[in-house]
């Protein structure tokens, strides 16, 4: 059984958002494979619809390259491969937690900066990062491809997202497109075409005993609206519900797996590089020592 947790303001989308492409729509691109050697514009390092997602769905083709050098670390490959297949990017963040790898890498894959506001630092705040910002590189710092989510594409250009109205916006959603998974595109005012969803946080429990639940699930209503006026502790740290989220009753539970399988993000999840890595065996010191020939 899956119960979706969404956010007020798109109550009715099936998904918590969309991950999406974004291009000028006379970018002449047919075939994803004809990203290679663009410009594009991503939210950060690690994040999901501008790093997670695209490496996810880019893995798939052929001309994207390897990543399965045994010799560097599998973070170092997904960066050698993207500074390769892109001319040049903006992936701000911290690449490494180990502040002289970070700038090891960040010197050695260059281009993965050069789109930003600040190459040489490469980090957050940036006005060419995160949602919007990548929208703006895409927009006025010479960008082919931006990857965002759909939700920050309408706002970005001033249309309607969910329940709240259009906003005033200097820019024009017409000189822009989706990209799809076919090659296709599809205008920005238009309904999107996303590679990707990330589903909502849901409420799980065993299918065998789902008619036992369902007076657990009423008590669960009852006290998300409850608990609604005065935001009591319980509200939030047992529930999850606060004043954007609220408890969404489907009447027909979901599997997770078909969930996943729907949002396309069961492949994000379980995204690997390749042939499996060398296993690494623990070993204590009096093993060692048994095992040293005399």
């Amino acid at each position: 059984m899956f119960r979706k947790i969404k956010e007020k303001q798109i109550v009715s989308a099936e998904f918590r958002y969309e991950a999406v492409i974004v291009v000028h729509k006379d970018l002449p691109v047919t075939n994803l494979d004809q990203l290679k050697g663009l410009k594009s514009c991503h939210t950060g390092i690690n994040r999901n619809v501008g790093y997670k997602i695209p490496l996810t769905m880019l893995m798939k083709r052929s001309v994207f390259p390897a990543m399965t050098d045994r010799s560097i670390s599998p973070k170092e490959n997904e960066l050698k491969a993207l500074s390769t297949f892109f001319s040049k990017s903006c992936i701000v963040g911290q690449w490494s937690p180990d502040p002289k790898t970070n700038t090891f890498w960040k010197s050695q894959y260059s281009k993965l900066c050069a789109m930003c506001e600040d190459p040489a630092k490469c980090d957050y705040p940036d006005n060419y990062s995160g949602y919007e910002g990548a929208l703006r590189c895409l927009a006025h710092n010479g960008g082919d491809v931006a990857f965002t989510k759909v939700i920050y594409v309408r706002k970005f250009f001033g249309l309607p997202v969910g329940t709240s109205p259009a906003t005033p916006s200097s820019e024009n959603p017409d000189n822009f497109a989706y990209l799809c998974a076919d090659g296709s595109k599809v205008p920005i005012r238009g309904k999107a075409c996303s590679w990707a969803a990330r589903p909502w946080q849901g409420l799980l429990g065993h299918q065998d005993v789902l008619a036992k639940l369902s007076p657990l699930r009423e008590k669960i209503k009852q006290l998300s609206r409850a608990g609604a006026e005065s935001k009591p502790d319980w509200f939030t740290n047992v529930l999850g519900l606060s004043e954007k989220i609220h408890l969404v009753a489907d009447n027909i539970p979901i599997r997770p797996v078909d969930y996943l399988q729907k949002a396309n993000y069961t492949e994000v999840i379980e995204r690997g590089h390749g042939p499996p890595e060398p296993v690494v065996r623990l070993v204590n010191h009096e093993e060692i020592e048994n095992n040293i020939p005399n």
